[in-house]
């Protein structure tokens, strides 16, 4: 992916993130806090039967 699009791609994340909500029902979380700036981030996973990732979500 050459890097004008990578920018682009980042860029339209950034403007409109997908899956940005609390999964109520999650097998897994995991919370991330920068010592640096402070910011948190939490993450939901998710699974199906055969253990592979079914829906992904995160807040922050």
């Amino acid at each position: 992916v050459d890097e004008d699009l990578h920018r682009e791609i980042i860029e339209e994340h950034a403007r409109h993130p997908r899956n940005k909500r609390e999964l109520p029902d999650a097998d897994f979380t995991g919370e991330y806090r920068s010592e640096k700036t402070g910011n948190e981030s939490k993450v939901f996973l998710k699974l199906a039967a055969d253990g592979s990732v079914a829906e992904a979500s995160f807040t922050g």
